[in-house]
């Protein structure tokens, strides 16, 4: 069994209704927890969660957890519900890289999916090595001008094929009607379908 981690901002709205549908899709499947970048522990999902999920004869019942090691470390897959979320975590736990993905980016089509994270990992090297080498040479060196400008280069592409591609980031609902939690809820229930196709 996989263990799967949903990542959100608060774990009170995307990551808990995230967690409620793949369970009920694929509990043989999968072990799922949800937790949050910024969440306080203990808190009830929001109360617009539990109407859509009750609407569609899902069991629910969660509380809120921040994310921590032992959680980034439980986890065989790290799934954000956006960009940004992912990043934070790669800053804060590197050693992750390879199993966080958004949940868009993680059911998206596999070349494109490739091809970009191929573009990234070509950028973040060529940073790295552009800071190590710029700790070692002189400002004006010519090795660390042409570096500099294969950075540039990498940046750009990773940028052309983010544009390329869809949105990465599920919209966050919290503060909004029930029907933007309804649509919401749409979204993912797609977006965990094709999970679940990809998931192989």
């Amino acid at each position: 069994m996989k263990n799967i981690l949903f990542v959100c901002t608060g774990n009170t709205c995307r990551s808990p209704m995230a967690a409620a549908l793949l369970r009920q899709k694929a509990a043989d499947r999968y072990a799922v927890q949800s937790a949050g970048i910024f969440a306080l522990d203990g808190q009830n999902a929001h109360p617009n969660v539990e109407k859509v999920l009750a609407k569609r004869g899902i069991p629910f019942d969660h509380r809120s957890q921040s994310l921590t090691k032992e959680l980034v470390d439980w986890a065989d897959l790290i799934i954000t519900m956006t960009m940004g979320h992912k990043t934070m975590i790669l800053e804060r736990y590197p050693e992750a890289t390879d199993k966080t993905f958004t949940l868009k980016e993680f059911a998206a089509d596999p070349k494109e999916r490739q091809e970009w994270q191929k573009a990234v990992a070509d950028w973040m090297a060529k940073r790295t090595e552009y800071n190590r080498l710029k700790r070692d040479e002189q400002p004006d060196s010519e090795a660390l001008k042409e570096l500099e400008e294969a950075v540039r280069q990498a940046e750009t592409r990773v940028q052309a094929l983010q544009d390329r591609m869809q949105d990465w980031d599920v919209p966050d609902p919290f503060g909004a009607p029930e029907e933007i939690y309804d649509k919401v809820c749409r979204e993912l229930e797609t977006l965990i379908e094709r999970f679940l196709e990809k998931d192989v």
